[in-house]
């Protein structure tokens, strides 16, 4: 009798749990539910960096924070409005320009706000605490650094980490990596809740070694800029050859720029003509 009052009475529990869950709380749990999501997350991969014959860098990737918005989601939280004049001032972007960004894909749930941020842009992002619909996401943003040196011959990547120029462009397919995924739980905030399962690992591209040696690039490059400034010449060329293996140990070119600058871009200033014009053989052609 015992057992089958303990029985009844756990029956009745339960049926009463359920009316509640099903009718008093189901605006709360769906509260809940529509709090946390499940998303599928970019795991970014490492660009393969570029050696020369010593081993000192000519080309590597940093990781760099990006500011990414939930057009929707800022919108229609109470206060963002007032706060996109602080994110503007820190991102250094005009504020009604911004707003009218948000505004005009105000449907849609991504979009970058600004792409490779300074440290201590991210740093003031994140001390204005949580902002519904924001969030930081890493990338990588390539760095060069002997500059203008290695302009030519390395070459440069976009934003996107694609090679456009020179090695990074002719070796694309080498230093490119693969983008890992995962899918995480976040919440109404866009802040990653938990990691749920790990879908796709991600590989980062090759190291490149190069024949060219720092020293004597860094060389050449002062001794024809010197050279283009003495006689007032357009442009220059000058390229440096191991006469028993043939390898390349220097290219350089004048007029050159920091690729590092993407405002300095510029086709005159870009093009390696070593490699795309044409010489008279000159006296290099004695020896034949």
């Amino acid at each position: 009798l015992i057992v089958l009052f303990f029985i009844l009475g756990a029956t009745i529990a339960l049926v009463f749990r359920s009316f509640q869950l099903q009718y008093l709380e189901r605006d709360f749990l769906n509260q809940q539910a529509d709090a946390r999501h499940i998303r599928t997350e970019k795991m970014a991969s490492n660009r393969g960096s570029i050696f020369d014959r010593r081993g000192t860098p000519l080309a590597v990737s940093t990781p760099i924070d990006s500011v990414i918005i939930n057009p929707k989601q800022f919108l229609s939280s109470t206060g963002n409005k007032g706060k996109i004049i602080l994110i503007s001032n820190i991102l250094e972007l005009e504020t009604k320009e911004a707003l009218r960004r948000i505004e005009d894909k105000s449907s849609k749930s991504f979009m970058y706000l600004k792409r490779h941020i300074s440290p201590n842009q991210s740093t003031k992002i994140k001390q204005l605490g949580k902002i519904t619909g924001l969030w930081l996401e890493k990338e990588y943003k390539r760095f060069y650094p002997a500059g203008e040196v290695t302009g030519h011959l390395v070459g440069f990547t976009n934003i996107d980490d694609q090679g456009q120029e020179g090695m990074e462009y002719m070796l694309e397919e080498f230093l490119l990596g693969e983008d890992g995924s995962k899918l995480v739980l976040r919440d109404a905030d866009n802040n990653i809740f938990s990691d749920i399962k790990l879908l796709k690992t991600a590989v980062d591209g090759e190291d490149y070694y190069s024949s060219i040696d720092l020293r004597i690039q860094y060389l050449a490059h002062r001794a024809l800029k010197a050279g283009v400034r003495e006689f007032k010449a357009k442009a220059a060329s000058s390229i440096v050859l191991d006469i028993s293996t043939g390898e390349v140990l220097a290219m350089v070119n004048q007029p050159s720029a920091d690729p590092n600058n993407r405002s300095l871009r510029k086709a005159e200033l870009l093009k390696n003509r070593a490699v795309t014009d044409v010489f008279e053989p000159g006296s290099t052609f004695k020896p034949l």
